[in-house]
């Protein structure tokens, strides 16, 4: 038993002895910068169980590894090794928290070298506009840099992180389509406040993501840090977007009375306002029966912009437009009534039988009544839209027709005011034939001024 014991013992020793051996054997390899034949080595150790308990193995495998990234040898590629070497890195701090081997060995130098050589291998990439592979060995870059600035290696003491590497991970990712990827390391620079004039797009980037992505948090926090570091630019613009493309019919509803309520809404922001309730009838599921309220709205919300900002001609226009749009709907029911009328009378059927003519009578006269009194009541209305759509089309006239330097969408609002306005002077022209004289002769000269405008803008 005694004997057997010794047996034991001796055998166990002799698997030390063996296993500090070929630590030695590797340790020694990797002084004498014999990597291919260290890897060959540690190859084999990591694969011992007893082995794989020893912070040094993996301090061994790291360093190899790390060293192949700099000096590829062919059988194995720089991402291959670097995701071993960084595999092996943390295993080793995770069994050595001091670092006493690293600190003693010189180890942060494989890490320098990886984050140099990716950065290297980005830019050549970058430069082929091989994009997909230089955001990744930027995003390796980034990586390493971060640990060098973690355990505090870099000899700058207030660097924080690498700008150029983080600001080029995200152009090569944008160049390559991958939004998250771009997203991602644009972000870490916005959110730590990098500024000055190279780094706007950035700010615009995210913005622009958040609005297609219809992400309110997202865009909230970065509108926050876009006026910020850029309060003289005009972020306006950005909000606005957000508002037109990421929020529902019912959404921009309830924000345009919460917003017009607290008085600070620019003459711009009504626009947008008058502008998406205008076409509130393209929207997914819109309920016809609320076409007449956004309508109002719309008519409203242009009102208020103009007001606002009295220079603009096209805020003017839009009231203009959107009120004689209105007055013709209403005309075309006055006459269309005038037509049901007129087919009543030309219809009516004169009853002999005593017994039938008043029965017959009644229901004339109750049609007869009701179309009249149909009439009657889009008289009121009628006349309101006429008389908005005559000051804001006119004020927009003023306006439009002095500006120098018009853009073609003003030009083409100046030539359609002119129509508008003939038209509209032709109806109160009409109506007042026979019954003012004075009025009539005064809108008879409005219609003939601006209908000799036609065609001249």
């Amino acid at each position: 038993m005694k004997k057997l014991l010794m047996l034991l013992a001796v055998s166990t020793a002799t698997a030390q002895m063996t296993n500090a051996q070929s630590l030695k054997t590797v340790n020694a390899l990797v002084i004498l910068g014999k990597m291919d034949d260290a890897k060959i080595e540690i190859d084999k150790v990591v694969k011992d169980p007893k082995l794989q308990t020893k912070a040094e193995t993996w301090f061994l495998q790291y360093k190899i590894y790390g060293s192949l990234v700099k000096t590829p040898n062919g059988k194995i590629d720089i991402a291959q090794a670097a995701g071993i070497s960084d595999a092996a890195f943390e295993k080793y701090i995770s069994m050595e928290k001091d670092m006493t081997l690293l600190k003693e060995n010189n180890g942060s130098t494989p890490i320098f070298e990886m984050y140099s050589t990716f950065n290297a291998t980005a830019v050549n990439a970058y430069n082929n506009k091989k994009y997909d592979s230089a955001g990744y060995y930027f995003s390796k870059a980034v990586d390493y840099i971060d640990k060098i600035v973690k355990y505090k290696w870099s000899s700058d003491t207030k660097l924080a992180f690498d700008t150029i590497s983080i600001l080029y991970a995200g152009v090569a990712y944008e160049n390559a389509k991958k939004t998250n990827e771009a997203v991602k390391y644009y972000a870490r620079l916005v959110e730590a406040k990098v500024g000055g004039k190279d780094y706007i797009g950035l700010y615009r980037y995210l913005l622009l993501n958040a609005v297609d992505n219809k992400n309110e948090a997202n865009f909230k926090k970065y509108l926050a840090f876009s006026k910020e570091m850029y309060p003289n630019e005009n972020w306006e613009v950005y909000e606005l977007e957000f508002f037109s493309k990421a929020l529902s019919l019912q959404e921009k509803t309830a924000k345009y009375e919460s917003d017009d309520a607290s008085g600070n809404l620019s003459s711009l922001q009504y626009a947008y306002y008058g502008e998406a309730f205008a076409n509130a009838s393209k929207e997914p599921n819109f309920d016809s029966t609320k076409l007449d309220f956004y309508k109002s709205k719309a008519i409203q919300a242009f009102k208020k912009a103009s007001d606002k900002k009295p220079e603009d001609g096209l805020a003017a226009y839009n009231v203009g437009v959107l009120s004689y749009n209105q007055f013709i709907e209403l005309d075309e029911k006055r006459r269309e009534n005038t037509r049901k009328l007129q087919a009543l009378n030309a219809n009516r059927v004169v009853e002999k039988d005593p017994k039938k003519k008043a029965a017959s009578d009644a229901a004339f006269k109750t049609a007869n009544d009701e179309l009249k009194k149909s009439n009657a009541d889009l008289e009121a209305p009628t006349s309101e839209y006429v008389q908005v759509s005559l000051t804001y089309l006119e004020n927009a006239f003023k306006i439009l027709k002095d500006k120098k330097d018009k853009s073609h969408q003003e030009k083409n609002c100046l030539g359609r005011s002119v129509d508008f306005l003939s038209n509209l002077y032709a109806y109160k022209r009409d109506k007042a034939r026979g019954k003012d004289p004075k009025a009539y002769d005064a809108f008879e000269a409005k219609y003939k001024f601006y209908d000799e405008l036609h065609g001249k803008f």
